[in-house]
């Protein structure tokens, strides 16, 4: 599967925020969030067997709500989001990446 493109969302008060649509099928029902110093990378959860042993205590799984959103965890909203109201979904080939939006707070 390859990733491109990027999409603007909204992100609401309850640290939510829609998956781009064309990617829900692809991903699955669960994602993998990896903290990074600019955002979070997101990678299918069915990908979780192929990160080493000494990456697991750095992942997160999300789940995809009936709606296609993800709530972005509390501490990671705080140290990466916080006062965000949009963000931007990069496609990066083999993953996707969240990055708060230019000018967003």
């Amino acid at each position: 599967m390859i990733f491109y493109g990027c999409w603007e969302r909204c992100l609401d008060k309850k640290r939510r925020v829609a998956v781009p649509r064309r990617f829900i099928d692809i991903l699955g029902e669960t994602l993998l969030f990896i903290e990074d110093e600019d955002g979070l990378l997101v990678y299918p959860g069915t990908d979780i067997e192929e990160f080493p042993p000494s990456k697991m205590r750095s992942l997160l799984l999300v789940s995809i709500d009936a709606s296609g959103r993800v709530v972005i965890p509390k501490h990671l909203h705080n140290s990466l989001f916080n006062g965000c109201q949009k963000v931007i979904w990069e496609g990066w080939k083999d993953h996707l990446k969240i990055v708060p939006a230019p000018n967003s707070k």
